[in-house]
């Protein structure tokens, strides 16, 4: 009887275990909305959106067919280090990569503010970059705390 209910308690918990355990599912995000929310809440100067296509001079190796979804802006006058990255990716497996292509972005941006800009590099210091699912984000703005508040709620 006592290996009974021995073995009754561990299923129940392991029931226990299994249904608080965090398998959070990846909502379906609507990346014009989350920037249309970023731009409201933030000041930003003039900005100029990056389209698919040119990628690859911003130092992501990327392609059509990798991206289901992008907004991108950046400071269009001047060398500020604002600029929003907003990706949803056809394949979540590479959203490392993508990441790290936004680190690597980021420092080269960094390197310059250095020498020429030194003001912006709170900015990048405090940039915000991750990932969730197949989303990857970087923000780098005049409050990243915001930026941040703003793309964990989305996301």
């Amino acid at each position: 009887m006592k290996k009974v209910l021995a073995g009754m308690m561990c299923l129940v918990l392991l029931f226990v275990s299994a249904a608080c355990s965090s398998n959070e599912e990846v909502k379906d995000v609507n990346l014009t909305e989350v920037m249309d929310e970023i731009r409201g809440a933030i000041e930003f100067p003039e900005m100029a959106e990056v389209k698919v296509s040119d990628l690859a001079m911003y130092g992501y190796d990327l392609t059509a067919d990798d991206i289901a979804e992008m907004q991108f802006i950046l400071a269009g006058s001047g060398f500020t280090a604002d600029e929003v990255v907003l990706i949803k990716l056809n394949d979540e497996s590479k959203a490392e990569s993508v990441v790290e292509m936004a680190k690597t972005r980021r420092d080269g941006i960094a390197e310059t503010a250095q020498n020429y800009t030194p003001d912006e590099m709170d900015k990048l210091d405090t940039a915000v970059i991750g990932s969730k699912g197949p989303y990857v984000y970087y923000a780098a703005t005049n409050d990243n705390t915001k930026a941040k508040e703003i793309l964990e709620n989305a996301f």
